[in-house]
């Protein structure tokens, strides 16, 4: 058995499938149970499935008052509330469940407590996010070494992800110098990690690591609704604490002792042995597939991924013959065109939203970074070098690319107006609606993003 140094407040569903509901340390793991007094956590040791469906229906009881958007986002909720009761059951980290809405007043706070409550019997320790790279690593060590099991990044706004939170999100280990002094931490990173917002806007790399919880309230002032069913949610969470745990501990212990039920989901990266522990039990309960949230999230997060389709088309339009052009050819034609095409416009459109500014330089960086990625089955890339001003770029398909070997002089040169950008991006296939034009508008979905207006 796998040893997980840690201090855990709660009952936890142990490697072998069993339940540590007892004070003091447990040996095997290295766990130091120090559970609350008084509480009491009752689990059949052979859930039937009758108990199963009992347990779920205790579950979703306090979650009937919220507008999820879709009993996807129920199930990516009921997946929040197992992941730090099965944390000591699989290996590697855990995505972070983003609880987002469309509108102030929803109740994503609330909805936050609805875990917080049932599994530790006090609201969220809570931590700001900031996009500084290096307080927020101060951040994340200052939790490694105190030892958080659950933490909130409350009220996200503004673009929101960096490497260091992905590096977070995708790690149960953590190293990083203390505060103070020389001395390095290297230890367990035990955190499940929680984010509530309005329409959070997710860098692309960050959406793959969040299983969306999604709220859509059609009030307009959605904090005056009356009519709940508990007109106290939180005094109800709290007095009924010892009921809910052991609903939540029964639906993992009656996946395991149904022999573990594999329900063939698609894999989840980063969080195949999460995937394989809490989100098959939650499918073997009856709820949907959390993991189904995900897709959509990352379509709506992925901003440069609906900027760059646009761009494609439209490059395509532009050298139609795929002799490649420079990114100053290509602004040159996008701003100096008089009465441009409408695709002309949109793909200036998407070329500001990408760039914040029609430049060259900025293009040709962009372009560097998305070098081969797959958009929609096409992706840009390098057919030659014009001497003097810099790398040409064209239009291929996947399929093209796939049987292409580049020369030497298609590999980026020094003297691109975009050169200095990082390495090419990884290849990704970005879901884009297929036929739409991109066109910027923050007012829209998850991420404020690309707002689709026709066909070509």
């Amino acid at each position: 058995m796998e040893s997980h140094p840690a201090v855990v407040t709660h009952s936890v569903v142990l490697p072998d499938g069993t339940i540590l509901a007892a004070n003091g340390y447990h040996r095997p793991t290295g766990m130091l149970a120090c559970l609350t007094p008084g509480l009491t956590v009752a689990v059949p040791d052979t859930p039937t499935p009758t108990d199963v469906a009992a347990a779920v229906a205790a579950l979703l009881d306090p979650l009937a008052d919220f507008p999820f958007e879709t009993p996807d986002h129920r199930a990516a909720l009921v997946a929040g509330l197992l992941t730090p009761l099965a944390w000591f059951a699989f290996g590697g980290p855990a995505p972070l469940f983003l609880i987002d809405k469309n509108v102030r007043g929803a109740g994503a706070g609330l909805l936050a407590d609805v875990v917080a409550l049932t599994l530790t019997g006090r609201r969220f320790s809570v931590m700001t996010y900031t996009s500084d790279r290096e307080e927020l690593r101060k951040r994340v060590t200052t939790a490694a070494v105190e030892g958080e099991r659950m933490i909130l990044l409350d009220n996200l706004a503004g673009a929101v992800g960096n490497d260091i939170l992905d590096a977070a999100l995708t790690s149960d280990r953590w190293k990083d110098r203390l505060l103070g002094g020389n001395r390095m931490f290297d230890g367990p990173l035990h955190v499940t990690w929680y984010g509530t917002g309005n329409n959070v806007q997710l860098q692309a790399d960050t959406s793959r690591r969040v299983c969306h919880v999604r709220m859509e309230s059609a009030d307009e002032r959605p904090e005056l609704r009356e009519g709940f069913k508990y007109r106290d949610l939180r005094a109800h969470l709290r007095a009924n604490r010892g009921p809910l745990l052991s609903a939540a501990l029964t639906v993992l212990r009656g996946w395991v002792v149904a022999g573990k039920p594999t329900h063939g989901l698609k894999a989840w990266g980063s969080y195949e042995q999460w995937s394989d522990v809490v989100r098959e039990a939650v499918v073997f309960a009856g709820l949907p597939n959390p993991g189904e949230t995900r897709q959509a999230l990352q379509t709506a997060a992925d901003q440069d991924a609906g900027a760059m389709a646009t761009i494609l088309d439209g490059l395509e339009r532009m050298d139609p013959d795929g002799r490649g052009l420079t990114s100053a050819e290509i602004v040159a034609r996008l701003r100096d065109t008089v009465n441009p095409p409408e695709w002309m416009a949109d793909t200036r459109s998407a070329a500001e939203d990408l760039c914040k500014k029609l430049d060259a330089r900025a293009l040709g960086i962009k372009f560097r970074h998305f070098r081969r990625r797959n958009f929609n089955g096409k992706m840009l890339d390098s057919p030659g070098e014009d001497r003097m001003s810099g790398n040409r770029w064209a239009v291929m398909t996947a399929a093209q690319r796939r049987s292409h070997k580049p020369s030497s002089a298609e590999e980026p040169s020094a003297g691109d107006a975009g050169g200095a950008g990082g390495p090419p991006a990884q290849l990704e296939n970005v879901p884009t609606p297929a036929g739409r034009r991109y066109r910027a508008n923050p007012n829209r979905g998850v991420a404020g993003l690309g707002q689709e207006v026709g066909g070509p």
